[in-house]
């Protein structure tokens, strides 16, 4: 669980990188910019809310016990105390509920890019989980108030060290996480975290200023985003260097898929043998007969059938987040492997066999 925790954050922060302000870092992904526009994600993700009858039944919220709203990566639920929310369904399926537990829903939050769902209770804790079209899964549960912005320091340099104000970034909070998108010309030199240095300008070998700082509650981790690529950094008792990727978007035109029929023979590259739907992020299904053999970008492999020891199947179904540059391979409905491209070479970042990579 704490493994795939971690994997949502790896492409969290790709996709907080390429969403910006004037450019790819505003924070700003052109999703529900407008009440309607959230509404409308709300219904189509059919999101239900339920309170308690008193009898132990369950009821249906009245719209009027909750707002919904717009924020950069998809909409929020922001509940009413008189909500008393003690259900949240999504997509058809139960994602959570009170259970015998006295815990209240304060706002749900639905990151639309990442088919993710982060729940913040009364008491600051924090329930996270991911889904599909068919149903929610736990991905992990954190309490935030060990993990306080206040614990944070900012460090610019204007002549001599100083800690950032207000006045030299915007700040967008959303919850579980917080973006500080610099004004132009201020220079960040360094993070601290309760006075130890999480990043200081220069490290792994960049030496640009960055233009966004990324300070994620849920998981820990902090995503210092460049103009062309993200460091990332994960908190657990002490700071450790996580991952430095650039995130220019993957290409379709340069995937190429290798297809076989039901006997394993007969394989062609031909694109006659799936169907692909979607913008950003890409679904190929193959056709009736056919399965995955082989995936390859710019000419080299990303996954092979027959060098992979741990799956006896093909996959017929493959996920192109291109913004995030991941390929999500799907062996059945939870068996699935993550393969993300990093400093140009593709890195297995997920299986079920073994976690996190």
């Amino acid at each position: 669980m704490e493994s795939l925790a971690i994997l949502y954050l790896l492409v969290l922060g790709a996709r907080m990188a390429v969403c910006g302000d004037n450019g790819p870092n505003s924070g700003k992904c052109g999703h529900n910019e407008n009440d309607a526009g959230a509404k409308a994600k709300f219904d189509e993700y059919k999101v239900k809310v339920y309170s308690s009858d008193g009898s132990g039944n369950k009821k249906i919220v009245n719209e009027n016990g909750y707002e919904i709203k717009p924020y950069p990566y998809g909409f929020y639920v922001e509940f009413k105390d008189e909500a008393e929310c003690v259900e949240l369904e999504v997509k058809g399926s139960t994602m959570w509920n009170q259970g015998s537990g006295n815990d209240k829903v304060k706002t749900l939050y639905v990151d639309e890019t990442l088919s993710i769902a982060i729940i913040v209770l009364h008491n600051r804790k924090l329930i996270g989980y991911g889904f599909s079209d068919t149903e929610c899964s736990l991905i992990g549960e954190k309490d935030s108030e060990d993990f306080s912005e206040s614990d944070f320091e900012i460090i610019l340099n204007s002549g001599s060290n100083q800690n950032a104000t207000e006045n030299d970034y915007r700040k967008v909070d959303y919850g579980y996480g917080t973006d500080y998108i610099f004004n132009h010309n201020v220079k960040c030199v360094e993070v601290k975290h309760k006075g130890t240095s999480v990043w200081k300008r220069g490290d792994q070998d960049v030496n640009d200023n960055p233009i966004k700082i990324t300070i994620n509650r849920f998981n820990k981790f902090i995503f210092i985003n460049f103009q062309t690529l993200y460091l990332s950094y994960k908190f657990d008792n002490v700071w450790t260097f996580v991952t430095k990727s650039d995130f220019a978007p993957l290409e379709y035109s340069k995937f190429k898929f290798v297809t076989v029929d039901s006997n394993g023979d007969n394989s062609s590259e031909q694109d006659d043998r799936f169907n692909n739907t979607g913008n950003d992020d890409l679904t190929l299904k193959t056709n009736d007969g056919f399965k995955f053999e082989e995936i390859k970008y710019e000419n080299e492999k990303v996954w092979k059938h027959a060098e992979d020891t741990s799956s006896k199947n093909r996959p017929g179904k493959i996920v192109l987040k291109l913004k995030s540059r991941c390929v999500w391979i799907y062996f059945g409905c939870i068996d699935f492997r993550v393969y993300k491209y990093i400093n140009k070479n593709w890195k297995l970042v997920w299986s079920l066999e073994t976690g996190q990579q």
